[in-house]
């Protein structure tokens, strides 16, 4: 089962701060909200809060932009979801997720951050799993909460370059960014941190989690039906794979069975970098995010 633990920071002050000064958009009868004046994070970043709704599912979303972009310039957009799910729940955006953001703001693209459907609570039982679960299926694992974020962006942020979209993503993140580039030929490029991609075998020792056989039946056939390593031939952007000879969280050789099968596929345009040292986190923090970052504007 896969699990990052790293800190959470309480956003409680920022979102009082923005409903104070009024910063809290509207939500408009019949469509999405607008976006609210920004929040400067400082190093010349803008940041926005808001929640989108769709079918009834409600999608967080914090979105980054330059703070001196021209007037009329389009940027790349970088969709990005928080890593830590163990590949059936989904996850709420928190303060750790940041340092994950901001070098792409600061490299000049649009970040667009989303939650994930079916996040569980910090105590949990049977039957908050099985909400969970639930809810985490009915977004096709957080592909529809991407898509919902995209489909924002791309309304209402002007700067957003609809025709260089980018999905990215650390861990559990990762297996959810090949997920999106397989599911939406929107995906420019793809940037994958140690990634989950045999979900089958991954989810193998989830089923005693599940008392009801149906719950457990259905979990089984998505993992077989949108396992990354299964669908190779449904990626048609380029890939850039990172991944540490030292990560105990996910095996090394999981990404290269997984470069093999794209190749295998036809698919060219396949980076596959690796790192000898710094764990599953560390690695992506310290080599990998700035190797790919130069890597999506070749």
């Amino acid at each position: 089962m896969i699990s990052l633990i790293r800190p959470r920071l309480n956003l409680l002050a920022i979102a009082v701060l923005a409903c104070v000064f009024n910063l809290c958009p509207p939500v408009q009868a019949g469509g999405d909200p607008d976006l609210p004046r920004p929040i400067p994070l400082g190093g010349n970043v803008l940041f926005y809060d808001i929640t989108i709704e769709q079918d009834g599912a409600k999608t967080q979303l914090w979105i980054y932009t330059p703070a001196d972009v021209p007037e009329g310039s389009k940027l790349p957009c970088v969709l990005i979801a928080p890593a830590g799910t163990a590949l059936w729940h989904g996850m709420s955006l928190g303060g750790g997720d940041r340092p994950e953001h901001t070098p792409w703001v600061e490299a000049g693209n649009v970040v667009v951050a989303y939650s994930i459907s079916g996040a569980l609570p910090a105590e949990w039982d049977d039957g908050d799993a099985m909400k969970a679960l639930d809810a985490f299926l009915k977004a096709d694992g957080g592909v529809a909460n991407a898509k919902a974020a995209l489909d924002y962006a791309i309304a209402k942020v002007k700067e957003v370059d609809k025709k260089k979209v980018y999905t990215v993503g650390h861990s559990s993140a990762a297996t959810l960014a090949i997920q999106v580039a397989q599911a939406d030929s929107r995906i420019k490029r793809c940037v994958a941190f140690a990634p989950a991609t045999d979900l089958e075998t991954h989810l193998e020792e989830t089923a005693d989690i599940f008392a009801s056989e149906y719950k457990e039946t259905r979990l089984k056939k998505w993992s077989a039906k949108y396992s990354p390593l299964t669908r190779a031939k449904k990626l048609k952007c380029p890939i850039f794979l990172f991944h540490a000879e030292d990560d105990e969280n996910i095996s090394i050789e999981e990404t290269r069975k997984f470069e093999q099968a794209l190749v295998k596929a036809g698919r060219k345009e396949v980076k596959l970098v690796t790192t000898e040292s710094g764990g599953h986190y560390q690695s992506m923090i310290d080599e990998g995010m700035p190797t790919a970052v130069m890597w999506v504007i070749e």
